[in-house]
């Protein structure tokens, strides 16, 4: 009876924390920004590092994931994009009292830049070479 009820603790004891990896939901920094061209604003999810597992499951040699959804709070773009990438106000709309807008840069390899807005409530990308 003895060993009975130590292999039974000992298999809880195992399957208690199997358990609670399954719920784990991992929260990545989310930047909620409006690139403009929708009316509200964009949700960009850099990720690095998933708590969960404790390890950099996002990351890889050529960066980590990017990925970028729309105002509606979908999917939209995904990129594996070293830490290089920045935000940059855009000025297309002059005068007071209208909301800034912005771009999402991303350098290439080669050279280029990646940008990425909100054109006419879709999400665009284009590329320009430097």
């Amino acid at each position: 009876m003895k060993k009975f009820l130590l292999i039974l603790s000992i298999g809880l004891l195992w399957i208690i924390p199997v358990s609670a990896d399954d719920n784990c939901v991992d929260k990545n920094p989310e930047i909620i920004l409006d690139l403009g061209g929708s009316p509200e604003p964009e949700k960009i999810i850099y990720s690095t590092y998933n708590s969960c597992t404790k390890r950099h499951d996002y990351c890889g040699v050529m960066g980590c994931a990017l990925d970028v959804f729309d105002d509606k709070g979908n999917y939209a773009l995904s990129y594996i994009a070293k830490d290089d990438w920045y935000i940059k106000p855009v000025n297309e709309d002059e005068g007071i009292g209208k909301k800034p807008t912005y771009e999402l840069v991303v350098p290439l390899a080669n050279g280029n830049l990646r940008i990425i807005k909100v054109i006419n409530n879709k999400i665009t990308e284009t590329e320009v070479k430097q």
